[in-house]
């Protein structure tokens, strides 16, 4: 997925608040659907195992936005 090497490299330099906020930045710069299919991949690479499934672009944004 575009994108994901940077959220990637985000992760590993631990700064899991970066990696949300960026998402957030690019949410506008790519299709729903694949800002949900990164999204998802994110918050389950950061270990966020509570999240709503099936997720909107709302409920996305309202977890990222809470991730610091």
């Amino acid at each position: 997925m575009p994108f994901q090497k940077e959220l990637t490299s985000l992760i590993a330099a631990n700064d899991t608040r970066g990696a949300a906020q960026r998402l957030l930045k690019l949410q506008y710069a790519m299709p729903e659907e694949q800002f949900l299919q990164l999204g998802t991949w994110l918050l389950l690479e950061m270990k966020q195992d509570s999240f709503p499934n099936p997720l909107t672009r709302e409920m996305l944004t309202d977890v990222l936005n809470k991730i610091n």
